[in-house]
């Protein structure tokens, strides 16, 4: 994986593209943030604060979290960079097919990695014990990336195995990076799979969170490392470049971040348009998808040029080929407007149906 080719560049493609590459909340910016970056535009010429305690005491707020256990950074990735940088990790454990950040991180710094391949057969699913197991037998690891809901299979790992994982990192010298970027898509279900209510000050866990997919704030980039103590805390942040957080992404605060409204139409949206594609897409004989719970689906066809077909009629989804373990039969589609699902759907079924 030498290239890492993400989703989200139909505006630099052709901005009359409907973008499915990209899995960000359709609703928008929330008012209240728009609102509030009209009305602090004369802050920009001035510093941010380089320890951005007023926006870590509102995240705190907002997810029930002590402050001084919170950094943050210029989206998700970047603290991904840097946690694998203060770790000193010698020998890292990614899963397949992942998230590529991970693995660019690890090469970038020379890192050896080890590849836990998930089970085609079990639907990419995460097993507890089957990763403990590869850990005793491969006892040099001492870092694990594991995201959940993972990127791009929508698989998930709940909290009750997520701690089986973490007392066997505790005791075996082996820090655990979640990676939580889509944990808030899941709403209700949350508290579920969301680790960040355990997490506990001897854990060597760091849980990476990110508010760009939900929020859809992808152009103000705003990500959340979860430490275990205050001592990460201070590693992390004098390690990383200061000023990484811009003033707008520091405007936003505990109730932009619990807005009643905002999440109440992102659920009914996601209720929605969930129910819709999967009732369609299941009609469709040459597509198979991954079950999800958030709001991207994996999906596969024995059509290996269905990215480029879908691109001919103006829809852009993610080609899967760069991922470890998929090729191009594979692509995967973010939940959109019910407008552009249904032009989605019908682009599906008229490139299938053509090719019988």
């Amino acid at each position: 994986m030498s290239v890492i080719n993400h989703g989200g560049r139909g505006q630099q493609i052709d901005p009359d593209l409907l973008d499915f590459s990209a899995n960000i909340n359709p609703i928008g910016v929330p008012l209240e943030l728009k609102r509030k970056i009209s009305a602090n535009l004369n802050q920009l010429i001035y510093y941010p604060d380089p320890d951005y305690c007023g926006l870590r005491k509102q995240i705190a707020a907002a997810y029930k979290l002590d402050f001084k256990n919170i950094w943050v950074g210029n989206g998700s990735v970047s603290l991904i960079y840097e946690a694998v940088r203060v770790l000193n990790v010698r020998t890292a454990l990614v899963f397949a097919p992942t998230f590529g950040e991970y693995e660019a991180a690890m090469r970038k710094m020379e890192i050896d990695i080890r590849t836990f391949q998930l089970n085609k057969q079990q639907s990419f699913q995460y097993n507890a014990d089957e990763i403990i197991s590869y850990l005793k037998q491969n006892s040099d690891i001492d870092f694990v990336c594991l995201c959940n809901p993972n990127n791009p299979t929508g698989s998930m790992i709940n909290t009750n195995a997520i701690r089986m994982i973490v007392n066997y990192c505790n005791a075996n010298h082996i820090w655990l990076m979640l990676d939580e970027a889509f944990n808030d898509f899941l709403l209700e279900d949350r508290q579920t799979f969301s680790f960040e209510q355990d997490i506990r000050p001897q854990d060597k866990v760091i849980i990476i969170k990110s508010l760009t997919k939900f929020y859809a704030i992808p152009g103000i980039r705003l990500g959340i490392a979860v430490c275990p103590s205050a001592d990460l805390v201070t590693r992390l942040k004098e390690r990383m470049e200061p000023w990484s957080v811009n003033t707008f992404a520091a405007l936003i605060d505990e109730n932009i971040i619990n807005d009643s409204d905002y999440k109440q139409a992102t659920a009914e949206w996601l209720k929605t348009e969930k129910g819709y594609l999967e009732r369609e897409l299941s009609k469709i004989r040459d597509i198979n998808f991954y079950s999800s719970q958030v709001n991207f689906y994996l999906l596969k066809s024995p059509r290996m040029d269905l990215a480029k077909k879908l691109m001919r009629r103006k829809v852009l989804v993610r080609d899967c080929s760069n991922f470890r373990m998929l090729d191009s039969s594979y692509i995967r589609i973010a939940v959109r407007s019910h407008r552009e699902n249904e032009v989605l759907i019908k682009s599906l079924k008229q490139i299938l149906e053509s090719s019988l």
